[in-house]
């Protein structure tokens, strides 16, 4: 049976709603955390990030072009990323590898996983801080992908 194009409209902008709320959740429980471990302030980047979703949201209830869904999707992706700019320094090294074993579990080329375990996970324990977020945000990137 065939979809109409409004209901196959109305699914997509459910299905990117969702998405994009997942993404709002995942940054505001890494800020939960980063507060308990009181981590200074990032205020800035996750007002940002925050606001960018606020904005993507609204792009998404009112879009009527179903193509543009996709874009939609992985730009929240990315801002939902930025979570990792705030994780908790005692935390980064397992946050980092519980997404590579996920990705793994997903079955993700094995190439792809070593690469990630060999070059980023000896990041994810870098004492420089900055570095070691970076190294997870590219593993969240990977795990979006």
């Amino acid at each position: 049976m065939f979809e109409s194009k409004h209901t196959k409209l109305e699914k997509q902008r459910q299905e990117t709603l969702s998405n994009i709320l997942d993404e709002r959740w995942r940054l505001e429980a890494m800020v939960r955390r980063a507060q308990v471990a009181k981590v200074p302030d990032a205020t800035g980047t996750v007002n940002e990030a925050l606001a960018h979703l606020s904005a993507l949201e609204q792009k998404a209830t009112s879009t009527t072009n179903v193509d543009e869904f996709d874009d939609i999707d992985g730009e929240a992706e990315e801002w939902g990323t930025f979570r990792a700019y705030i994780c908790p320094p005692t935390e980064i090294e397992h946050e980092g590898n519980v997404s590579i074993n996920l990705m793994e579990e997903w079955a993700v080329p094995k190439g792809r996983v070593e690469w990630m375990r060999n070059s980023l996970g000896l990041r994810l324990a870098d004492s420089n801080v900055q570095a070691a977020r970076s190294a997870l945000k590219i593993i969240f990137m990977e795990e979006n992908s």
